[in-house]
């Protein structure tokens, strides 16, 4: 019963859009480090509700959110994953959240897009241009269908105290940001966004940094 009360309460929330790069009921903070050669290592701390992260083991795939909830599934993302590593990993909870910690290490973007699930689309893009080297984070791909405003003030108020908090350590001087903030000695940009601004957002959710 307590089954089937969680995936009513899932396609609830499925219906009005909430299934997001790194934001299906979750928090996350995340920190990479970008080498010249494109390879480099993620740190990420995230935080998944109880009943996202126990509907996702309910599953016949055992995967309903966009990121691992526990070890076994970091360890068969893993292993589909080309060039990644798993260099680090800690698992609790607390009441509401099952909380990760890991740490791993990337021999290309392409081999983090593996890690990362955006649907087709890749999630991070290196690219060279004449501006400099452009690094894109698509964070959110925006709303296929427009939730009613009591709907959207519901889950404001149930996702207030989830965010997204991002680092990325550049291997050169970074020179601009389409959001966020760079930091005095100009190799290292930081980005932060409540559950709350995504949820309202329409449209697609990226983050460049360029160096």
């Amino acid at each position: 019963m307590a089954d089937s009360m969680m995936k009513k309460t899932a396609i609830l929330l499925l219906s009005l859009g909430i299934i997001f790069l790194f934001t299906s009921c979750i928090g996350i903070e995340g920190e990479i480090n970008v080498n010249a050669d494109g390879s480099g290592s993620l740190s990420m701390s995230y935080r998944i509700s109880k009943l996202i992260a126990h509907l996702g083991q309910l599953e016949e795939n055992g995967q309903f959110t966009p990121l691992p909830v526990n070890q076994e599934d970091f360890a068969r993302t893993i292993e589909s994953s080309r060039g990644i590593e798993l260099t680090g990993f800690q698992e609790s909870e607390n009441e509401q959240d099952v909380l990760i910690t890991a740490d791993l290490s990337f021999e290309s973007i392409n081999s983090l897009n593996s890690f990362f699930m955006y649907g087709e689309n890749n999630a991070v893009m290196l690219e060279e241009r004449d501006s400099g080297t452009v690094f894109t984070y698509y964070l959110y791909s925006g709303r296929e269908t427009v939730p009613e405003q009591r709907q959207l003030d519901i889950l404001s108020t149930i996702f207030k105290d989830y965010s997204i908090n991002l680092k990325i350590n550049a291997p050169a001087e970074i020179k601009s940001v389409n959001r966020g903030d760079i930091s005095g000695d100009g190799r290292v940009a930081s980005l932060t966004l409540s559950m709350p601004d995504i949820i309202s957002s329409e449209n697609e959710i990226f983050w460049q940094v360029i160096w």
